[in-house]
């Protein structure tokens, strides 16, 4: 009777925790950035970012639905500016439901109108006709940055967008000149690409789940990525680099999380 009650205890917890960890949550992070983000007194002293990864919306119905949800809370939280670092849909979507699926997908991301949106593409699109999110997003006023910079001049912020590594998209660039005297954050798909020759200071990013199942003790079984294991969830800092992965809101090939919260993150950035 002792060892029933004990596997009853254990699957009702890891029940708790599977429905736990597949509610999206609002994850507040506060960063205080490296010398490299805020170069000059120029630059805004507090910069408030939402950051959205790793949807992977998988059909048409009750997923949308949850994203409304999703749009509403971003919107209700008043950021500065939102940043979308890819993975919109799951590649597992159907052919002939995929462009449906794609703009009913863009039309709800391009209901945030009051802040800039901008995006990076992740490998979900690289493998669902990347040109066609592209447009789609651009038609929606989402600005897709993969390859290039976008100034905000009322933020004094330079946002740079370098293509994903997992899906062999990955493009460096340098920040242009008239980035000088404005804060800069980099954002790319896979934080593998933080760690390419020429990247440093802060960089945001997504695709990993944080493992989407972590247990206890053993951590996650498989990440997709050849960044550190130590950047593979949450805040990484290094002499060159402060890197913030986060564990993103839909799941992929199996369908819950264990140990990996959904989520999506409020960034605060300040001096």
């Amino acid at each position: 009777m002792l060892a029933l009650a004990i596997a009853i205890s254990l699957v009702a917890y890891g029940a708790t925790i599977l429905i736990r960890d597949s509610n999206v949550a609002v994850n507040r992070v506060a960063i205080d950035a490296p010398d490299s983000v805020f170069l000059s007194e120029a630059s805004s002293s507090k910069v408030s970012i939402a950051f959205l990864t790793d949807l992977h919306v998988k059909k048409l119905g009750d997923s949308l639905s949850d994203l409304d949800d999703l749009i509403d809370s971003v919107k209700a939280e008043g950021p500065d500016l939102v940043i979308l670092g890819g993975d919109f849909v799951d590649a597992s979507v159907p052919e002939d439901e995929l462009k449906e699926v794609r703009r009913d997908v863009v039309a709800r991301l391009g209901r945030i109108t009051s802040v800039p949106v901008l995006a990076v593409l992740g490998n979900h699109e690289s493998w669902t006709n990347p040109d066609a999110w592209k447009r789609e997003l651009d038609n929606a006023g989402v600005k897709v940055i993969d390859g290039h910079t976008l100034a905000i001049m009322h933020l004094k912020l330079c946002v740079r967008g370098l293509g994903d590594v997992y899906s062999g998209r990955f493009r460096f660039v340098e920040f242009p000149d008239h980035c000088s005297e404005m804060a800069r954050v980099t954002v790319t798909h896979d934080p593998a690409g933080a760690f390419r020759t020429g990247v440093d200071g802060l960089v945001l990013a997504g695709h990993t789940h944080c493992g989407q199942i972590r247990l206890p003790i053993l951590g996650a079984p498989w990440v997709p990525s050849d960044a550190p294991s130590d950047a593979h969830c949450g805040l990484y800092e290094d002499s060159l680099r402060t890197v913030f992965v986060s564990s993103g809101v839909g799941t992929s090939i199996l369908p819950f999380r264990f140990g990996a919260q959904s989520q999506w993150d409020l960034i605060s950035l300040t001096r």
